[in-house]
This record gives structure tokens, sequence and C-alpha cells, in this order.
């Protein structure tokens, strides 16, 4: 009976806790990051429909977002001090700036999501940029500049694993993409709105994306039935080791 009765409060307290109003569930702690780029940590909270960002000291402020929202990442998006918020708000991408005190909206397609590892700096100048696959093409959302620019890629593709990275030795990062069997792997340099394109065999497997030759950027390196090759993006080149 007393297990009974344990069994019938739990089941109570679950119930009561999730049928509670969304401003019951106020002031959860999401992080803490220095977002207004004081060189001090802040603390953000998921009050409900809003987010608020406290100090140490107790002050706050509070920004708005809906019903419907979930945290994306955070990193310096804008190129100034601090560190900016970046959320999902019913298929929009908003921003929060704390340091200004202002958020940046920017509408999405229906069918969109962000790449794995897709928060960085992809242009070379200060600011990281999202990289989206949108509908089959890959959008750059330049947040510095208040802009998105789509490319068409042609065909399928997928992400490599690990293939958001440095590969020419330029500041900027490259996508490096499995275009399958007939496509190969395509490197798309934003800094430039290009890409190079290298043939691969119909049965390969990633051994990894790294500095392999001790200069600036890095390499992709893959293994076939006939040994291990490196993809070297600064000198256009796919060789042997």
């Amino acid at each position: 009976m007393k297990k009974r009765l344990l069994g019938l409060f739990v089941m109570a307290t679950i119930l009561f806790f999730a049928y509670l109003p969304t401003s019951y569930a106020a002031d959860i702690v999401m992080g803490g990051w220095d977002t207004d780029g004081d060189g001090a940590i802040e603390t953000v909270y998921n009050s409900g429909s809003n987010i608020t960002i406290k100090e140490s000291d107790g002050s706050s402020r509070t920004y708005p977002l809906a019903s419907n929202w979930f945290i994306m990442g955070a990193a310096d998006t804008d190129g100034s001090p601090g560190i900016d918020l970046i959320f999902n708000v019913s298929g929009t991408v908003k921003i929060v700036h704390d340091a200004s005190q202002t958020t940046s909206s920017y509408p999405m397609d229906s069918n969109w999501w962000l790449l794995k590892g897709g928060i960085a700096d992809t242009d070379g100048v200060a600011g990281a940029e999202l990289v989206f696959n949108v509908n089959g093409n890959l959008r750059f959302l330049h947040d510095k500049t208040g802009t998105m620019k789509d490319y068409d890629i042609g065909g399928n593709w997928i992400l490599i694993s690990g293939g958001i990275s440095d590969l020419d030795g330029v500041p900027g990062a490259e996508i490096a993409l499995n275009m399958g069997v007939v496509g190969g792997i395509k490197i798309f340099h934003e800094t430039t709105g290009t890409w190079d394109t290298y043939d691969m065999p119909a049965n390969w497997t990633l051994a990894g994306i790294y500095n392999q030759d001790n200069v600036a950027g890095n390499e992709i390196i893959y293994s076939t039935y006939s040994g291990t090759f490196v993809i070297n993006d600064r000198l256009k080149t796919n060789y042997g080791i």
C-alpha cells in the first residue's frame, strides 16, 4: 500500500509540473557567456517566452523571443566585443546582441538546418558566419552586415565530418562536401564564392581532417583499398602518401 501511495504521489507531482504555465518555468539557467564584452561572464536564463541576462550585481536585461524557440549556439557573430546568442524562433533565426542591446532577425525558408559546426568564420572577417543547408543550397548568414547569400552547389551532397575547416591556409574556413561517386569531393571557398572539385574512387573512407604537412591549412586524409591519400586544397592536389 505504501508503494502504491508513493507511486501516486510521484505521478501527481509529475503532472503538476508538466501542466504549469510557461511563466512558472522562468529563470532556468541556460549558460554563462560574456555577452556584453566587458570581460565578465553574464548568466543567461530561460524565462519562458523571453531570455534574461543577469550581471553579478543582480541587474538584468530581458529579450523577448516567442513561445516556440530553442538556442542554436553562442558566438561572436557581429565582430564586436561580446558573445551573441543565436536562436531558432518559430523557424526564424534571431540573434541577440547584448553588447548593443539589440536583436537581428533573419526569416528562413521552410526546409533548412544549420550544418554541424556551421557557426564559423568563413570569410576571414571578424565575426562568425552561420552556414545552412537550405533546400539543397549552401546559405551563409553574415550577421556583421545583416545579409544572407545562397550558393547552388549542384546535385546531392552531404557535409564531410569535420568538413568546416581552414583547408587552404587563407583566413576563413572552407566547406568540404561529399558529392557522391560521380561528383567526388567539392571544397567551397566562401571568401571567393568558388569551389575546387577532387575526383574520388568509388569506395573511400575518411581518416581525418588535420594539418598533415605542417603548413597553414588542414588536409583531408582518406583511405582506399590501394592506400592512403591526401587532398591538399592549398596546393590543389590529391596524392598518395
